[in-house]
């Protein structure tokens, strides 16, 4: 058995688990929000995307808190929920757009929302002050 952050661990899932408890808690949601499996899940996906740059495509069925996860990570990086003390603090702004797929989207369509994105950044970022920083997040 291994120690991470004080508490003992025999399984890498355990890591997981706790970085999973740790992020949610530095996004303060309100008391009212569920934390379960499927939340920590989705949010932890959605930050290390956006701090890779990665793309993520979140799928999932009613109710398994999509719209919730990527609306936390929003209000979280637009500095409205997140702790005085939150980690969140040190890291660029998002700017969120919503996008329904439906069966009829074809992977060109895809492929040119993405340069939508791409070129909307490349306009933004000439806009902006220089300590200013920004993401892009596709709902």
């Amino acid at each position: 058995m291994e120690e991470y952050r004080g508490k003992q661990i025999e399984h890498f899932s355990q890591i997981l688990e706790l970085e999973e408890d740790f992020l949610l808690a530095q996004m303060g949601p309100d008391k009212g929000i569920g934390k379960d499996k499927l939340l920590k899940e989705n949010v932890i996906l959605l930050f290390l995307s956006i701090f890779t740059k990665i793309s993520l495509i979140i799928v999932g069925k009613h109710g398994t808190d999509k719209s919730l996860s990527s609306k936390l990570m929003t209000n979280t990086m637009k500095r409205e929920y997140s702790k005085e003390n939150s980690i969140f603090k040190h890291y660029s702004k998002i700017i969120q757009t919503y996008f329904q797929g439906s069966k009829s989207n074809t992977p060109e369509y895809i492929k040119n929302l993405f340069k939508r994105a791409e070129n909307y950044m490349k306009n933004v970022k000439r806009n902006i002050l220089p300590k200013q920083r920004m993401r892009y997040l596709f709902i």
